[in-house]
């Protein structure tokens, strides 16, 4: 998992809040600060980042954010419910629009059988919408969980200021047509087979795509394998779109080696 790609991420993250005059905040106990510390390296990033809080032990998650004692308690730390309450709190202790929350056992102890180690809640938060969570067990070790939990919780921020992230996986692409085609069928035009450059530009920029809209943020990982001419032809669309869309910016790629 490469920092550049982490870096990528929070650069998107920090360009949909100002598209959107959102400002945010996170409330991180297992990563202890490090989603702050990605998007605040990016030097400008405080027109986006107001404020972040690290409250690593519970007194801590109820002193700064409110998360009632008894909450944890009832759940424990590591939950959905408290995920959501620290979100929720950064949202009502914070002037911003987007909160999020990551609580978890980065390891190397502190799991069980119902907790493993590797186990992260994440809550999101938008003003004035219902509060997102979700669950995820990273493997690894400790650091490789803690980066992971920053990731996701980057792309959920991203997600909650309205970009779509789509995914797709390059290990298995061969020819050139590998990647056209698991784009368009991603994007819910999988009738594409073997039309020109142009016409996927047209597709995805105006119109003939009616399952998924701009804003969206094109992933690609597991390139290691990909053989070179698939990769130029790759990067030649991803000229092509960027020269198609000027400065909308409504389609981003992002590519892991």
């Amino acid at each position: 998992m490469r920092e550049e790609s982490t870096r990528q991420l929070a650069e998107a993250v920090l360009a949909a809040c100002r598209r959107k005059g959102m400002k945010l905040a996170t409330a991180e106990s297992c990563t202890g600060g490090m989603v702050a510390a990605a998007l605040t390296d990016i030097a400008g990033s405080s027109d986006v980042v107001e404020r972040g809080f690290v409250t690593y032990s519970n007194e801590a998650k109820t002193e700064l954010l409110g998360v009632p004692p008894a909450l944890i308690t009832a759940h424990g730390a590591v939950s959905a419910e408290v995920a959501a309450a620290m979100a929720e709190g950064a949202i009502t202790r914070a002037p911003v629009e987007l909160a999020v929350a990551i609580t978890g056992i980065a390891g190397p102890g502190g799991g069980s059988a119902a907790k493993p180690v590797g186990l992260v809640w994440f809550g999101c938060a938008r003003r004035g919408r219902q509060t997102v969570t979700e669950t995820h067990i990273f493997s690894g070790n400790r650091a490789v969980v803690r980066l992971s939990a920053t990731r996701r919780a980057l792309e959920l921020l991203l997600e909650s200021a309205g970009m779509r992230i789509i995914k797709l996986d390059a290990s298995g692409w061969k020819v050139p047509l590998d990647f056209y085609d698991a784009l368009l069928g991603a994007l819910g035009a999988p009738d594409w087979h073997g039309r020109s450059v142009d016409a996927l530009v047209d597709s995805m920029l105006y119109g003939g795509i009616n399952a998924i809209e701009p804003p969206y943020r094109i992933w690609i990982v597991g390139t290691e394998a990909m053989p070179l001419s698939v990769r130029n032809e790759l990067n030649s669309a991803i000229v092509t779109l960027a020269e198609q869309q000027g400065v909308e910016k409504e389609i981003e790629f992002q590519i892991d080696p």
